[in-house]
C-alpha cells in the first residue's frame, strides 16, 4: 500500500498544478480536500482516448483503461473538509502507454519539502461522484 500512496502523491502533485487546480478554482473556491485512496476491483475497462496537457507536457495522447483507485475526502487531524458540496472524490484510471518523462521537481507541503524525479505517467485522476451500495464498514 505504501507504494501506491507514494505514486499517487506524485501524480496528484502534477495534476494539482494543472487540471485539478483549475477544476478546484471553478468548483470549490480554490480549496482541495485531503484524500485517502483505496484500491478498487471489479471495474469495467473504459478504453477512453484522451489528450492531456499540463505544465510539463502538452498534447500527450493516452488511453484511460480501468479504474484502479477511488480517493475519498478525509478529515486529517481534525482539520475538516475543504468543500462538501461538489464531486470531490477522485477516480484514478490506469493509462495505456508508457509516456516517459525525465525531470526533477521540488515540492513542498505540510510534511515538508521533497525533491522528486518524475519518470512516467501511470494514472489519470478525475473528479467523480460516489454512491455507496451496501454497508460501509466503521472503525
Amino acid at each position: 500500500m505504501k507504494r501506491v500512496f507514494a505514486l499517487l502523491t506524485a501524480v496528484l502533485f502534477v495534476s494539482s498544478l494543472g487540471v485539478l487546480t483549475a477544476w478546484a478554482d471553478q468548483h470549490t473556491g480554490g480549496e482541495l480536500n485531503h484524500f485517502r485512496c483505496y484500491r478498487v476491483t471489479g471495474a469495467t475497462k473504459v478504453n477512453a482516448p484522451v489528450t492531456l496537457s499540463d505544465q510539463f507536457l502538452t498534447g500527450s495522447q493516452t488511453t484511460a483503461k480501468k479504474p484502479k483507485l477511488l480517493c475519498v475526502p478525509v478529515d486529517k487531524n481534525g482539520e475538516g473538509f475543504a468543500n462538501t458540496s461538489t464531486p470531490d472524490h477522485l477516480l484514478c484510471y490506469k493509462v495505456l502507454g508508457n509516456l516517459k518523462a525525465n525531470f526533477v521537481v521540488q515540492t513542498s507541503d505540510q510534511f515538508g519539502p521533497q525533491t522528486l524525479n518524475v519518470i512516467n505517467q501511470k494514472l489519470l485522476c478525475v473528479p467523480a461522484f460516489k454512491t455507496p451500495i451496501g454497508p460501509i464498514p466503521t472503525d
